[in-house]
């Protein structure tokens, strides 16, 4: 299928925000202000579904004559689950460098009464707990009063957060349902902000002046409601991809009585920025690391060589410290001379050492997987949080990232890949390298079996993977025997007995991973028998038991890490005296748009059962509407290898 990276999905454009488009209705709540019906003011789906809902959500924002920012946070929420209490401990984050505080606080709970009136508790200040959570942040804390299911809860406090650059971002989405979410801000003029969003449309949005001239104000008013909760979903990597925020960059200040000043930064700027950094791109080999280049590498090998031998190099030689970051911590030739470093430490090394042997390489800049996806309307260096090599050669362009330890360079850990790449070369032009796989990730296994009375089966399996499934092999098996990695794979058979074990091209980290084993366990699954009858799931162990998609419907994409394909051929030899007497129908089932296949189909010929299920995901991201069609296909898989294959005894007096 077509590739559907997140980005793609989550396009971040300025907000075009404009004057009189669309008339503004706030949803004003005053605090205090609860009436019968917002108890039941949402959706009668939730009350299946969600522990709690977002009845209302506002920030407001508005600077004093000094510039100082403050903001005025206000919730209203509904609990509906025991689940939900945990929406009653509210915690306030602040900065001790930028002197925050937290003023205003005022909490309520409401129950609603069989007469229809509401009770209302207040929480006493003196249940507000400051604490310091470390030297840098201090925590101001409360729960709120008489909590239960069914209560509505409401707080809201003043923040001041302190100089212009600190203005807080606004997440619309929760891990509730939003019913609706506002947030207006106040901003003078004086002060230049950018105001980026991600996600889709607003649903409301105004902009207005106001003031007069030295003390005009910009007024901005921005809503989305009716938003479903983004939770953390199996096969959904990163939430905070999918929520709807608006962001903030200071640009420029025109402060009266001041020089005005520009903050903006464009790539180009940032490119050239960190070109000129020491613990970037001033980073260069010493004597000795050039001469170890030299001497693992000659002109007469071809790109591809040196960056394979460098790579090896480089990964086994020097030890990641668990720690990520753009810059060096301790310099490259600290983190050879101690073997150690950071993995900007290790892939700025990498880069350098390319570049003396003659390859073009320069360092890319990356957010993982975990860290978000980039705004690429927000240049910003603190977007990203790692540094990795990448090289570029006449025919193509991929990123390494050597702090990975003993592994292929064809196929990174999934955190660096289908991630926009911010590459910064040496003459301070810069581009944008999306980082796919140099190898696809396929497993095919064959396994062959003999059914005897004693019902202990004894087992052939063989098997070929390439890419992640070879990468995720070799790693656990890297410290173990053959026969014992097989012994703790397979820990869960019953009475299981590893005869021999091998693998093949093992050290060749490049070349897909081969293995052969056999042993035997006492099946207690799978396979159950009378006189006359033997009732039988042929893939045995193999099988996948559930289905990762339990939920009826989806309002977020899947995402894969990677594509893959994987098979598992099974032949089984049925005793004597025994036929098929039913077996399960082949199925074939593809995804739309190219997106994949499954594929299931069993026979028999004379004493010999074959049967072989297939699966191959094209693609690393399915929209919604495509939901449906994934669960299926795992469906179909898990009913396929779960089916059972009946045997009946030849001439019984069935």
């Amino acid at each position: 299928m077509e590739y559907k990276s997140n980005i793609t999905k989550a396009l971040l454009g300025v907000l075009l925000l404009y004057i009189g488009s669309v008339t503004a209705n706030a949803q004003v709540k005053e605090f205090g202000e609860v009436n019968p019906e917002e108890f039941s003011a949402y959706p009668e789906e939730y009350d299946s579904t969600s522990s709690a809902v977002l009845l209302f959500a506002r920030g407001d924002v508005s600077f004093d004559s000094e510039y100082t920012g403050y903001i005025t946070y206000h919730k209203r929420i509904k609990i509906i689950t025991d689940e939900g209490l945990e929406n009653g401990n509210v915690e306030v984050v602040l900065r001790k460098d930028y002197d925050q505080d937290v003023k205003q606080i005022k909490a309520a709970t409401y129950h609603l009464l069989e007469n229809g009136e509401i009770e209302k508790f207040e929480m006493d200040n003196d249940q507000i707990l400051e604490s310091d959570y470390n030297e840098d942040v201090r925590l101001s804390k409360f729960t709120l009063p008489a909590l239960k299911a069914g209560a509505i809860i409401e707080y809201s406090y003043r923040k001041r957060f302190g100089n212009p650059f600190m203005l807080p971002d606004w997440t619309f989405h929760d891990f509730i349902p939003v019913m609706w979410s506002e947030y207006e801000l106040e901003l003078p003029l004086a002060l230049n902000y950018r105001l980026i969003f991600r996600g889709d449309s607003l649903d409301q949005n105004e902009v207005r002046k106001s003031g007069f001239s030295g003390d005009e104000v910009q007024n901005l008013y921005l809503v989305k409601k009716d938003l479903p909760p983004v939770e953390d979903l199996p096969f959904l990597i990163n939430r905070d991809d999918h929520i709807s925020e608006v962001k903030t960059q200071l640009i420029g200040t025109r402060i009266p009585g001041n020089i005005p000043r520009n903050f903006f930064k464009s790539w180009d700027d940032i490119a050239k920025e960190v070109n000129n950094r020491d613990d970037f791109g001033r980073q260069r080999l010493n004597g000795t690391m050039k001469d170890k280049v030299h001497e693992l590498v000659n002109d007469e090998m071809d790109d591809l060589k040196k960056i394979e031998i460098l790579y090896d190099f480089v990964s086994q030689e020097i030890n990641w410290d668990g720690h990520y970051g753009v810059v060096s911590e301790q310099g490259i030739r600290d983190a050879y001379k101690n073997k150690s470093g950071t993995i900007a430490d290790i892939n700025l090394m990498l880069v350098e050492m390319l570049k003396e042997a003659g390859v073009k390489a320069s360092p890319g800049l990356v957010s993982t997987r975990s860290n978000g996806t980039i705004l690429f309307d927000y240049p910003l260096v603190g977007q990203f949080n790692v540094t990795l090599a990448v090289v570029e050669l006449e025919q193509t362009a991929f990123a390494l990232d050597a702090s990975l330890g003993k592994r292929s360079y064809l196929f990174s850990h999934p955190r660096n890949l289908y991630r926009n790449a911010f590459v910064v070369r040496e003459d301070d032009s810069y581009g944008w390298l999306l980082t796919l796989p140099l190898d696809d990730t396929i497993e095919r296994t064959f396994m062959s079996y003999t059914l005897s009375d004693s019902g202990r089966v004894e087992v052939t399996m063989m098997g070929r993977l390439k890419g992640a499934f070879a990468v995720s092999v070799r790693s656990k098996a890297e410290e173990l025997f053959p026969e014992k990695y097989w012994e703790e794979r397979l820990s869960d058979l019953e009475e299981l007995e590893v005869d021999s074990a091998s693998f093949g091209s093992f050290e060749d980290l490049n070349e897909p991973l081969t293995y052969e084993t056999h042993f035997s366990y006492k099946i207690n699954d799978g396979l159950s028998s009378n006189e006359s009858v033997i009732y039988l799931q042929p893939f045995l162990f193999l099988k996948d038991e559930e289905n990762p998609f339990k939920k009826p419907t989806r309002k977020f994409p899947v995402e894969f890490s990677y594509p893959y394909s994987e098979q598992f051929r099974i032949q089984v030899q049925i005793p004597d005296g025994y036929e098929v007497d039913e077996m399960p129908e082949q199925v074939q089932f593809a995804l739309p748009n190219n997106g994949g296949y499954y594929r299931f189909n069993l026979s028999a010929r004379g004493n010999i059962i074959s049967a072989m299920s297939q699966l191959d995901i094209k693609g690393v991201s399915y929209s919604p509407d495509e939901y449906e069609a994934i669960k299926k296909v795992f469906q179909l898989k898990v009913d396929a290898e779960n089916s059972m294959l009946v045997l009946k005894k030849v001439n019984s007096s069935d």
